[in-house]
Order: C-alpha cells, then sequence, then structure tokens
C-alpha cells in the first residue's frame, strides 16, 4: 500500500506569543487493485469495472465518452488529481494530487425507473453513511447535494444523464476533500474542510472509495425498488437547512422564504410570501443560500 506524508503547517497564538502548529497527516493512495478488495460482491457483480488514474481531465468527463463509445455496464473510475475537474452550474472543482477523492461511478437505469434527478440526494446520503461510519464524523446536507461540517462544504456531488437506448446511465460524480493545500484553498470563494482536518487520521483512500460505492451500489438498488420515500425522513433529518429562511436563486429570480424540507420526490419545499411551492432538481440546479439574519 503506497501512502504520502502531508505537512500542514498553520500559526497559532497564545497570548503574546506566536508559533507555528505542525500537523502531519497520512494519505493512503489508490490503486486499483486495492479498491478492488475493498468491494463486496454484490458491487463487483454490478460493477466489474476499476481503473484509477494518476491524473486525468475529469472521472466523469472519461465516464462519459466510454458510455458513448458503447460502454454500457457498470463501472468506477477514480484518479489521484484532475486537470478539468467540475462542479455544478459549471464551477470549476479543484483537483490537486492527492488532495481529495476524485471518482464517478457509473451505472445502467432502465426506462421504467422514474424521477431520477432524486438520487442526487441519495448520492449525499450514501457519502454522509460511509464518511459517518468510517470517522465518526457529525455532518450535514445541503439541497440538493452537498455535505457540510459546521457550514464548511467537505463533499459535493455531479450526477450527469446519458440517454442510450436501453433507458439512461447516470454517472455519480463525486468529491471528496482531504487534503487541501493553503494554495486551493486561497482560490476557493466559500468556506470548506477537509477529512484530515476533521478527523485527524490517517486516510485510507481505497477504503473511503469502496465504502462509498458500496452503500451508494445498495441505496440505488432500494431507489429503484420504492424510490425515494425510504430516504425521505432521513435527508431531512440531516438537512442543514431545514427550518430556517433561504433564498432559492435560479439565473435571475430570487425566491426567498423558510425550508420545509424536501417532499417524498425529493423536491425542496418552501413557505415563502406566495404561500407554500416546491422547488425541483432539473437540468439547471437552483443554488440556495442561508438568508444572514437566519439563526444558523
Amino acid at each position: 500500500m503506497s501512502a504520502r506524508l502531508v505537512k500542514e503547517e498553520r500559526l497559532a497564538v497564545n497570548g503574546n506569543r506566536s508559533f507555528f502548529l505542525v500537523t502531519l497527516f497520512v494519505v493512503c493512495l489508490m490503486n486499483e487493485k486495492s479498491l478492488y478488495l475493498t468491494l463486496t460482491p454484490k458491487t463487483i457483480e454490478l460493477v466489474p469495472v476499476v481503473n484509477v488514474f494518476t491524473e486525468i481531465d475529469s472521472t466523469n468527463a472519461e465516464s462519459l465518452r466510454r458510455i458513448k463509445r458503447g460502454e454500457r455496464g457498470g463501472f468506477l473510475i477514480a484518479s489521484s488529481a484532475q486537470s478539468a475537474g467540475r462542479g455544478r452550474r459549471g464551477r470549476e472543482w479543484l483537483s490537486s494530487a492527492n488532495a481529495g477523492l476524485y471518482m464517478s461511478l457509473a451505472l445502467p437505469f432502465p426506462a421504467a425507473v422514474t424521477n431520477l434527478q432524486a438520487l442526487s440526494l441519495v448520492t449525499a446520503l450514501s457519502v454522509h453513511e460511509a464518511l459517518k461510519s468510517l470517522y465518526s464524523l457529525e455532518l450535514q446536507l445541503k439541497w440538493p447535494n452537498d455535505l457540510l461540517a459546521e457550514n464548511k462544504k467537505l463533499a459535493g456531488i455531479l450526477l450527469e444523464r446519458q440517454q442510450v437506448e436501453e433507458g439512461a446511465v447516470i454517472v455519480f460524480g463525486i468529491g471528496v476533500n482531504v487534503n487541501i493545500p493553503d494554495s486551493d484553498k486561497a482560490q476557493i470563494d466559500r468556506p470548506i474542510t477537509d477529512l484530515s482536518c476533521l478527523s485527524g487520521v490517517a486516510i485510507e483512500m481505497n477504503v473511503l472509495c469502496g465504502t462509498i460505492v458500496n452503500d451508494l451500489v445498495d441505496k440505488v438498488g432500494l431507489f429503484c425498488k420504492k424510490g425515494f420515500v425510504p430516504f425521505q425522513d432521513r435527508w431531512n433529518e440531516l438537512d442543514f437547512y431545514n427550518g430556517h429562511e433561504v433564498a432559492i436563486e435560479d439565473g435571475n429570480s430570487r425566491t426567498v422564504g423558510k425550508s420545509l424540507g424536501v417532499d417524498e420526490s425529493g423536491c425542496l419545499k418552501l413557505q415563502s410570501a406566495k404561500g407554500a411551492i416546491t422547488i425541483g432538481s432539473g437540468e439547471i440546479m437552483p443554488s440556495l443560500k442561508l438568508l444572514p439574519d437566519s439563526d444558523r
């Protein structure tokens, strides 16, 4: 098993004294054999192909290229770095080497399965459960697909759908901050955190990736049978903004109201000045923000 020792220096102040705190983290790197060994028999049956790259433009972009070339079975792509990582709404996802988990899981879906947009929420729940089980972290969710720790972004999800003759193939793109360098933090316009800071333990990337994928495969199976309903209560329990005043921004429009969690289809419920409304998760996802005068 290969590993990288990460050194982090932080300026600390104690009274009139200033000094540097030096913290060492071990990040155990990914490889195909070790990652494959973390997968359950059920996952291997549905996801027989596993590829790990040292660097790639984007795991989602590579997944879509493979689907367009005719690949239809389930497959998993992970990389230690991305040169053109993508987030929602066309944002860049900074993906420096070994600073995060960058992965895409492609799964085929029959035409009979509907409400695929709710899979973003299901994916966020899988990442949450995996991180909680591995590192005992108390995390929150932000609709439709972010994970937060103390209102700082820890992970993000980008789902992309490719129509095929048999139905659709969904690419589940997942990025988890593991040990973000200060140079990257300075380029990000929102508060973020990472696993090394939160857990203080060595991060075994193969186990992290495999645990997420195993949980997601199980949840996708349940979703295909029963839809989003089995996940609704758990999402609302973990929703950081549930019960608070928020603003929904979608293009040039802005809607303000109280978040009431999500409904049985995964749409956000909002109590606005015009009454109760629901916000869907379509092709262009709206942006949700906590209002400054909220009590969080």
